[in-house]
């Protein structure tokens, strides 16, 4: 029975991911800019390490707050009431059990031009800001990561294909206590030992796909998501590891590599200058063949 509960706690099945989009786009800085175009890179952060202190106690309260329209059986709103209650400090202190795994994001919008967007990067008459458009499907199929292999004591750092969970997010209450209700029934129905293992299982899955759940409050954001969940367990020796220490100190993101060919064109955000719309065209060379042109965003320019 255990081997089920397992195979049920990571199956997604539950989840209606929407991905069908060929675009995306990623609002950055100049600084991000350029290290998206020079490195190659895209950083996924740490969940819980980001300036969103809702992260997963979002979700948490959720279940929390509508456990009687989620289940119907004592014993069972009962023990999960206890997970919840148990893990809720882990995910306020910043690391949700980082002993055993480690959740990054990295975040896009499905909207090219938003101005609520904009004006994260663009709080001052001087602040500019830069959106690079992603054809998801050449994105996600050709993501990579830095690992770490020990072998006989010789270390060696590698490339190695990495997957991730993609979609929008989803704001709608209602859809979310929809997907929170299949997933606790059919944690029911497998078994009738509503134990305290059992609820773990159940509560840990709910923060795993709660990483695509959001506060409506945040539904100007029109965000899409690429989650990574990294394995830092280290009993299991046949893993490799991703570099996520620096000298014993955890870091707050990994380095994503990708393809390319995935990168489209570039937005500049409401400016005065025309330097600033200048400024990424120095990155249209032959490493990147799709990115054609910079786009000035439409969105009128004022200095508030």
């Amino acid at each position: 029975m255990k081997d089920k509960l397992l195979e049920l706690h990571k199956d997604w099945s539950e989840m209606p991911l929407k991905q069908d989009l060929d675009y995306i786009y990623h609002y950055t800085s100049p600084i991000g800019l350029d290290g998206i175009f020079v490195n190659h890179q895209l950083w996924a952060n740490d969940i819980y390490r980001q300036n969103d202190k809702t992260e997963g106690v979002y979700i948490l309260n959720m279940l929390k707050n509508n456990i009687d329209e989620l289940c119907n059986v004592e014993k069972v709103r009962k023990v999960i009431l206890k997970q919840i209650e148990e893990l809720r400090p882990k995910l306020v202190d910043g690391f949700y059990n980082h002993e055993k795994y480690r959740t990054f994001i990295i975040s896009f919008s499905t909207k090219p031009d938003e101005l609520s967007l904009w004006n994260y990067y663009t709080k001052d008459k001087n602040s500019v800001g830069y959106n690079v458009q992603f054809n998801v499907n050449t994105l996600v199929t050709n993501l990579a990561t830095r690992k770490i292999k020990n072998e006989d004591g010789h270390i060696q750092q590698y490339l190695d294909k990495l997957d991730c969970k993609h979609g929008e997010v989803i704001y709608d209450e209602r859809k979310q206590l929809d997907i929170l209700k299949k997933v606790i029934n059919r944690f029911i129905e497998i078994t009738e030992v509503w134990n305290d293992e059992w609820a773990y299982l159940l509560v840990d899955k709910i923060i795993w796909i709660g990483t695509f759940f959001k506060s409506p409050y945040f539904r100007h954001e029109y965000e899409y998501r690429l989650v990574f969940s990294t394995y830092t367990d280290k009993s299991k020796l046949e893993l490799d590891e991703v570099p996520i220490e620096i000298d014993g100190k955890l870091k707050n993101h990994i380095e994503i590599y990708f393809d390319s060919a995935a990168i489209g064109d570039v937005r500049c955000s409401p400016t005065n200058s025309r330097d600033n719309i200048k400024y990424p065209r120095k990155y249209m060379t032959r490493h990147y063949p799709n990115f054609k042109s910079v786009v000035e965003s439409e969105v009128p320019f004022r200095i508030i």
